[in-house]
C-alpha cells in the first residue's frame, strides 16, 4: 500500500485583530497545535501573526512551528492592502489556512476562513467610507479567488450567498464551537427574582463586541428617549464611543478577557446582538450553550442560528428593538426558558474536534503542492 504523502500547512492571521476574531482563534490554534503534534498526515510549519503588541499571545504553539509577526509601518488599511497583493513567503505553493476574509494574491494553495458576508452582500446600511473599503474588498476577493481551494463557512445561509456568486469553489459548512469553558460550565439560566426583577420588569443585557460600524452600535444612540426596560446594558466597547452618554443604564466595560466575557454571562438576563451582518457570531453559540435568552436581528443568519428560540427585531428600527425587549419580559415573566438543544446540533462538540475536521478537509484536498 502507497504511503499517503505529507501535507506541509501555514497559518496566516496577520488580520486577526478584533475582540471576536480572536476570542474564536485563541481556542482554535491550541486544538490545531495539539493536532500538529498528533497527526502524522499534516504538518504545521509556519504561523504568520499581527503585530506583537496586537497578537493573539494567550497560547504557546510547539517548537516544530515557526512564529512570525507582521509589523505594520503604515496605516493599517494601506499595510493590509499591501499584504494581500504583494507579499509572499518563501514557500508560496504550500497549503495556507488564511484567516481575514479576503484571499492573498500570490500564494496558490490557500484555505479561506469566511467569517463576514460583508464580502458578498450589500452594505447598503453603511456609510460612504466603509461602502468604498468593501467594494475595494469584494474586487481583491474576485481578483484572488481563484487561489483558493477550499472556503470553510459558519452557516448555510452564506455558503448558498457565496455558491450563487462563485459557483465553482470548494465550500464547506463548519460553525465553530465555544470555548471548552461553555461546555464544561455547571451554568444553566435559571429564572429567579435574584436574576429577574419582576417587580419592576427590567433586565441586565449584555452585548459582547468590538465598536465596528456593521456590529450596530449606533442603534443605541439617544435609544433613552424610547424608556427601554433595562436595569443595565454592558457593551464592550470603550467609554468614548458609548452610542448615548446620556443614558443611564449602558454600561461600557472596554475591551475585557475571555473569562470577563463568561461572568458576565452569568450575571445577564439576556444577550443582546446588533450585528447587521453575520461575521463570526460567537456570542450566539456561547449564549445558547449557557442557556441564555437571546435578542438578535431578524436576518437569515440569526434564524439559521437561533431559530425560533431568540427574540427578533427589525435591525434598523429602534422602536422593534424595543418592542422585542418587551417582548422577552412577558415572556419571562411566563415563566419561559429558550430550549437550544436543536439549535446546537450542528455545532462541533469541542475545538479539538473542529480542528481535527479542518485538517481532515485538507488533507483530502485533490490538489497538492509541490513540496
Amino acid at each position: 500500500m502507497k504511503k499517503k504523502l505529507q501535507t506541509f500547512l501555514n497559518l496566516h492571521l496577520s488580520n486577526v485583530l478584533g475582540l471576536g476574531a480572536r476570542n474564536i482563534l485563541e481556542p482554535f490554534l491550541i486544538a490545531l497545535n495539539n493536532s500538529n503534534n498528533n497527526n502524522n498526515n499534516i504538518k504545521i510549519l509556519n504561523a504568520y501573526f499581527p503585530p506583537v503588541d496586537k497578537s493573539l499571545e494567550n497560547f504557546t504553539l510547539t517548537n516544530s512551528i515557526e512564529v512570525h509577526h507582521f509589523e505594520r509601518k503604515l496605516p493599517n488599511w494601506l499595510s493590509r492592502l499591501l499584504e494581500i497583493i504583494f507579499w509572499k513567503p518563501s514557500n508560496p505553493e504550500q497549503f495556507f489556512l488564511v484567516f481575514g476574509d479576503i484571499p492573498l494574491r500570490r500564494l496558490t494553495n490557500q484555505i479561506l476562513y469566511l467569517h463576514s458576508t460583508l464580502i458578498i452582500q450589500s452594505v447598503s446600511e453603511h456609510s460612504l467610507l466603509i461602502k468604498i473599503k468593501y467594494l475595494v474588498l469584494k474586487f481583491l476577493f474576485f481578483l484572488n479567488i481563484n487561489n483558493v481551494k477550499l472556503i470553510i463557512v459558519q452557516s448555510k445561509v452564506m455558503r448558498s450567498q457565496l455558491f450563487f456568486k462563485y459557483p465553482n469553489i470548494n465550500i464547506v459548512v463548519m460553525p465553530p464551537p465555544p470555548g471548552e469553558i461553555y461546555y464544561k460550565s455547571p451554568y444553566k439560566f435559571n429564572l429567579s427574582k435574584k436574576r429577574f426583577n419582576l417587580n419592576k420588569g427590567k433586565i441586565k443585557g449584555f452585548y459582547p463586541a468590538s465598536f465596528y460600524e456593521h456590529k450596530n452600535h449606533a442603534l443605541l444612540k439617544d435609544i433613552s428617549s424610547y424608556d427601554l426596560p433595562f436595569s443595565e446594558l454592558v457593551l464592550t466597547i470603550n467609554p468614548d464611543n458609548n452610542p448615548d452618554p446620556f443614558c443611564n443604564f449602558i454600561k461600557c466595560t472596554g475591551e475585557i478577557s475571555n473569562e470577563c466575557v463568561y461572568d458576565h454571562y452569568l450575571n445577564t438576563d439576556a444577550l443582546i446582538f446588533l450585528s447587521l451582518t453575520e461575521s463570526y457570531g460567537l456570542p450566539l453559540v456561547e449564549s445558547m450553550s449557557l442557556g441564555i435568552p437571546i435578542i438578535c436581528p431578524n436576518l437569515p443568519y440569526a434564524r439559521e442560528l437561533c431559530q425560533d428560540q431568540a427574540i427578533y427585531f427589525n435591525v434598523v428600527s429602534a422602536e422593534s428593538f424595543k418592542q422585542a425587549v418587551n417582548e422577552l419580559i412577558l415572556k419571562l415573566q411566563e415563566g419561559w426558558k429558550p430550549n437550544y438543544s436543536k439549535c446546537l446540533k450542528s455545532i462541533s462538540s469541542g475545538w479539538d474536534v473542529y480542528a481535527s475536521k479542518t485538517l481532515e478537509h485538507i488533507v483530502n484536498l485533490p490538489y497538492r503542492p509541490n513540496n
